[in-house]
């Protein structure tokens, strides 16, 4: 505390023991905010840890039961000789990296994905013998790409941003043009885009029979899905829409084909919802002749259904009265002839601006020019280029018997909880108890796991279930059915994803301190035959079928989770404190990343010194400088001195 007692005079005052009581104010705002912090958080996580024991003690009786823990290392060494066709496998940990900086007036985004990659060797007895490549420089894979955008170019590349260049803009908190860097998300879509494509490239190689993505798969479709889904938009915005170069040229109706184009074994979609016009869409495709609807209903199983068969028949006459995806004749339909070489000419728009992002050295990758005339890409073309890669990958990866994961570290979800619980509860598929806790999926496995410690052994994993189970609901009462869709009463596709909560490692001094628990999500590849639920589901005027995956019990033969399972825990590393279960090839991955991010920082920062010291460009690039950043390098420069 300061302790100036002495008067002192300014202005014709005399102030005395001001320092003094101004420094009590401040002892005791402090203090109180010091205590209200305290004892804040005491109650705070006092209360959590109540409710999470209370919790565990609730679910024990139904969670007990869909905890495995028994995974042997020959049956993954068969289920490994069944699938890789060998008792190896070659493995690629994928992970990225991105950056934005601004040059005066320029903005630089940076992004790249980078791959770490190595040996899997699966053994009768023992653990899993793990190898990594060597020399990354000179062997190894990775995609980068750098987008240099004057900072009044960004509207054009966002349209949908809080900054649309119009001038209308909150008076309490104005853009400046480092806040509209900061807040851009260019360099986020540039990063997925390359993830995604790198994924692409290797699974089509061939080479690599494991895949890992740092994030969620089905969380990933999910959110591209919704991004794509505003029609509107998409001839204002899309300028891929504007290419009109032999073999790429797309349209609206082609990019509603290819949105879903994640379909079976046999080449469709879930007759139902809004994937039966899809179903229809793909089988015709296949077909190339004219079907009639009652033929159609029949290839698509659901002709003993008269509500079904109305509703397919109403959708293919609404579709072609309107011009759209569908030509009758004669009552019976055809797909569109354009729409034949849709799938083709859209894997030909993504190999087209993959190659100019990540191997062209010609031009802005993010500038398309076609004819005489030039256009950005927007971030919704981005999005589209991101869905349909993650479509490619889906497709490779089932085509080449891929095991592709998705790991998520931290994770908010809670529909095993407040869905999949109280449905199969109320389906009495499980005993239990439906009781909603404040809390989420992986907060109540690891305190599950902790306050159980002595019945759960480490490794543990969760029964698999469809990931659709996130959009399922117990039926409203005004419907028909067994289940209805969580928004809007959609249901999202089933037998795509299949997701589990996971826990690798613990400590060896104490059997409570165990590490996070995971979300893995993993493709669902339609030769596993696994068990599924029949629940009827009413929508769009008829009650149709929902068939979602879902390992009923702990005991329930799943071999590729016995494989996964085994096959990540052999990739944990006790002696580093970061990866304390989790993934060491993501963790190397995400290092390789983050030291090209630091090199094209550097890189970058040495453009910004070119541009201010080059003869020609220096008088222009000191206007494009703000006011604020001149200050501050005029500033930092006087306190080196």
């Amino acid at each position: 505390m300061l302790n100036h007692t002495s008067a002192f005079m300014y202005d014709g005052f005399v102030y005395s023991g001001v320092l003094i009581r101004m420094s009590s104010i401040l002892s005791m705002n402090v203090k109180r905010l010091g205590q209200i912090l305290k004892e804040g958080a005491e109650g705070q996580v006092g209360e959590s840890g109540l409710r999470l024991e209370g919790a565990s003690r609730t679910y024990w009786p139904l969670l007990s039961n869909l905890l495995i823990s028994d995974f042997r290392h020959d049956r993954s060494y068969e289920t490994a000789q069944d699938i890789f066709k060998k008792p190896s496998a070659r493995f690629a940990a994928i992970d990225g990296s991105m950056d934005q900086n601004l040059l005066g007036g320029l903005a630089v985004f940076w992004a790249g994905a980078y791959a770490a990659t190595g040996s899997i060797t699966y053994m009768k007895d023992q653990s899993p013998a793990v190898t990594y490549d060597t020399h990354f420089v000179e062997k190894g894979h990775g995609l980068a790409s750098c987008v240099p955008i004057y900072i009044d170019s960004i509207p054009e590349v966002e349209p949908q941003s809080a900054y649309n260049g119009s001038g209308n803009q909150a008076i309490s908190s104005p853009f400046t043009d480092q806040s509209t860097v900061d807040n851009s998300t260019i360099a986020n879509w540039i990063m997925l885009f390359s993830e995604l494509y790198l994924a692409f490239t290797m699974a089509k190689t061939k080479e690599f029979q494991i895949i890992l993505l740092d994030r969620s798969l089905s969380g990933t479709q999910s959110s591209l899905l919704h991004d794509t889904s505003k029609r509107a938009l998409w001839k204002r915005e899309c300028a891929t829409l504007r290419i009109t170069s032999d073999g790429l040229r797309l349209d609206e109706q082609d990019l509603a084909f290819s949105r879903y184009r994640t379909p079976d074994s046999d080449g469709l979609l879930p007759p139902r919802g809004d994937y039966l016009r899809h179903s229809a869409m793909f089988l015709m495709e296949q077909l190339e002749t004219t079907i009639s609807v009652d033929e159609l209903a029949d290839r698509l199983n659901i002709k003993s259904e008269p509500m079904r068969v109305e509703k397919l028949g109403r959708y293919l006459t609404r579709a072609a009265n309107e011009g759209k995806y569908f030509l009758e004749v004669d009552g019976k339909f055809s797909l569109m002839p354009n729409l034949l070489t849709a799938w083709d000419r859209t894997q030909g728009m993504v190999e087209y601006i993959g190659q100019r992002f990540f191997a062209s050295n010609v031009g802005n990758p993010l500038q398309i020019t076609d004819g005489r005339e030039s256009r950005w890409l927007t971030t919704l073309d981005l999005a589209f280029l991101c869905l349909f890669t993650l479509n490619m990958l889906i497709e490779t990866c089932r085509l080449n018997k891929v095991l592709l994961i998705g790991i998520t570290k931290d994770t908010t979800a809670r529909d095993m909880i407040t869905h999949l619980i109280p449905v199969c509860v109320e389906r009495h598929i499980w005993d239990g108890s439906m009781e909603q806790v404040a809390t989420t999926d992986r907060m109540l496995l690891q305190a599950l796991s902790m306050f159980h410690h002595d019945q759960v052994q480490v490794p543990w994993a969760t029964v698999e279930y469809d990931t659709s189970f996130q959009t399922i609901v117990g039926r409203f009462n005004d419907v028909k059915g067994d289940i209805s869709g969580a928004v809007k009463n959609r249901i999202i596709q089933e037998q795509l994803f299949v997701k589990s909560y996971i826990q690798l490692d613990k400590a060896k001094s104490d059997d409570q301190f165990r590490s996070n628990v995971l979300f893995i999500d993993r493709l669902y590849h339609p030769s596993e035959n696994a068990p599924t639920l029949v629940l009827k589901h009413e929508y769009g005027g008829a009650v149709e079928e929902v068939k979602p995956v879902l390992w009923q019990t702990a005991s329930s033969k799943n071999r590729i989770q016995e494989l996964m399972m085994v096959t990540l825990k052999a990739m944990t590393h006790e002696s580093i404190p970061e990866i304390f279960g989790h993934n060491e090839p993501l963790y190397i991955a995400d290092k390789i990343a983050k030291a090209q991010r630091s090199n094209a920082s550097q890189m970058i920062k040495g453009m910004g010194h070119w541009l201010i010291s080059h003869p020609k460009l220096r008088k222009y690039s000191f206007y494009m400088n703000t006011f604020r950043s001149r200050r501050s390098e005029i500033e930092n420069a006087r306190n080196r001195t």
